[in-house]
């Protein structure tokens, strides 16, 4: 079984739009959670696919993928590359105008 490796270096989603101690917007935070609840729901549908091995309790199994699609999609998230977030911020604050 191969593993994955997240590195822990990877920047959060706050970094990417962040500058000098600045919080990000309400526009920014929306969209960050945004990106980081679609990618979740992408990677654990991913990972339904995979045989997660001999587990005795259906429910603990579903529990522990849920919290690793979790973890891994807020590594995914927060590396920016996916651009969703920056593109939700462009359509808040357009209808916000």
């Amino acid at each position: 079984m191969s593993t994955v490796h997240i590195p822990p270096s990877t920047p959060t989603s706050a970094a990417r739009f962040a500058t000098v101690d600045r919080k990000p917007s309400e526009s920014e935070a929306v969209a960050e959670q945004f990106e980081k609840m679609f990618v979740g729901q992408y990677v654990d549908e991913m990972m339904k696919t995979v045989k997660q091995g001999s587990s005795q309790s259906k429910f603990g199994e579903d529990m522990w993928r849920s919290f690793l699609s979790e973890a891994i999609a807020e590594q995914l998230a927060g590396t920016g590359k996916f651009g969703l977030a920056g593109n939700i911020k462009e359509m808040l604050d357009a209808y916000r105008k």
